[in-house]
């Protein structure tokens, strides 16, 4: 997992790692554990059609699971069914300077960086 290497904590690393091998373990995530991203962010993501699974994956409240997976709905060609295909990983929430996980994926699936929605409006002017 390229998206992991990134980092130097071997406990961030840990976490993304655990929760790949719980998902091949289940064979997938539950329903419960997927949340719909935000269509169009304030942030200047566009993520219709994607969805979210805070990490680590347990019980806890997702204000204490600080990362998350982006992943995103695809036909599995060879048996014409839906499935979840991963675009990004990384901090939900992280310190100023640092691309959250949100605009990882939407940089991977628009090849460009997200725009924050107050910029455009002052650029518009």
């Amino acid at each position: 997992m390229q998206e992991v290497e990134r980092y130097t904590s071997e406990r961030v690393k840990q976490v993304a790692i655990a929760a790949r091998e719980l998902i091949d373990v289940q064979g997938g995530l539950a329903p419960d554990q997927l949340r719909r991203c935000e269509p169009a962010g304030e942030d200047g993501t566009e993520l219709a059609g994607c969805v979210k699974a805070y990490l680590p994956l347990d019980e806890s409240a997702p204000s204490s699971r600080p990362y998350a997976f982006v992943l995103r709905w695809a036909i599995d060609e060879k048996k014409g069914r839906p499935q979840l295909v991963f675009v990004a990983f990384g901090e939900r929430h992280p310190r100023s300077g640092t691309k959250t996980a949100y605009a990882r994926a939407h940089e991977r699936l628009h090849g460009v960086p997200p725009t924050p929605r107050n910029r455009r409006r002052r650029e518009a002017r």
